[in-house]
Parts: structure tokens; C-alpha cells; sequence
């Protein structure tokens, strides 16, 4: 979890604080684009409950917005493979990310970041979930369906 905190964090900084080529420069609005690969600790969560972790490591597809030079949301597609903490089974992994900055009144970002995962291991186990993520890393589950194994 620590280490998907320190990626997202790194990200929103770098977006916050460069001024990106993909922009349009007239009003600084515009979205850019970007492709890298990742690795980070996936918590699972059935009935509220953390049921297992999984080391993934995926391929990237990242789209921000920037409205008036102030970054408003993106949209992150991810793909890869993950291996249990626990069993040691390979999951194949679909990711897809909503995150979007709020700004307080006081000028604080607010960063909210909803992600919906399908995750198909190896040997049967499926999970389907929404998660949220908030800008102190703290992980809410907000859905899951954990049928177990299909074998």
C-alpha cells in the first residue's frame, strides 16, 4: 500500500508542478498522455476484510486534463500480473483508475482516486472490486465480489 501511496504521490507531483508540452498554451488547458510500467502492493478486500495482498507489477496508460493550468482529474488504465503474498498464485490483472483533485477552500488538493480491478488467477480464484484511495494513502473498499475458485 506504501508503495502505491509514494507512486501516486510522485505522479500528482510531477503533474502539479511541471508545465507539460501537451498542453495548450493559450489558456493552459488541455490533456496529455503518458505510457510506463509500475509495480506496487494491491490489497484484496472480501466482505470488508483484508483477505490477501498482491505484488503486481503493470503497463500504464495515464490521461490528464488541466483546466486553466490547474490539473483536474485522469483516468489510468492498467494491465499486468500480480502474485499473491499468501498462496503464491498469478493473477492476470485489469485496472482502471478515476482520480480526480478537489481543491479545498483553504487551497489544499483533495485527492480522490477510484479504482475498479478484475483480477483472474491461475488457479481459478477471481476477484471483482472498487476501491478508494485517498490523498493519505488510507484504502476504503467500497465493493467486492470474491467467488473463490471456479476449479
Amino acid at each position: 500500500m506504501k508503495t502505491k501511496t509514494l507512486l501516486l504521490l510522485c505522479l500528482f507531483l510531477g503533474i502539479g508542478l511541471t508545465h507539460l508540452n501537451a498542453q495548450n498554451t493559450k489558456n493552459n488547458t488541455g490533456s496529455f498522455t503518458e505510457y510506463y510500467t509500475g509495480s506496487w502492493l494491491i490489497p484484496v478486500y472480501c466482505n470488508g476484510e483484508i483477505v490477501d495482498n498482491l505484488q503486481a507489477t503493470m503497463n500504464v496508460h495515464h490521461i490528464g486534463h488541466f483546466l486553466k493550468g490547474d490539473w483536474l482529474w485522469c483516468k489510468v488504465e492498467c494491465t499486468g500480473e500480480a502474485v499473491s503474498e499468501l498462496t503464491k498464485e498469478v493473477f492476470s490483472i485489469k485496472e482502471i483508475d478515476k482520480q480526480e483533485n478537489n481543491i479545498q477552500p483553504d487551497g489544499t488538493w483533495l485527492l480522490v482516486d477510484v479504482y475498479h480491478f478484475n483480477m483472474r488467477g491461475s488457479n481459478g480464484t477471481h476477484y471483482i472490486g472498487t476501491q478508494i484511495i485517498d490523498w493519505t494513502g488510507t484504502i476504503t473498499s467500497v465493493s467486492a465480489v470474491c467467488p473463490g475458485s471456479n476449479k
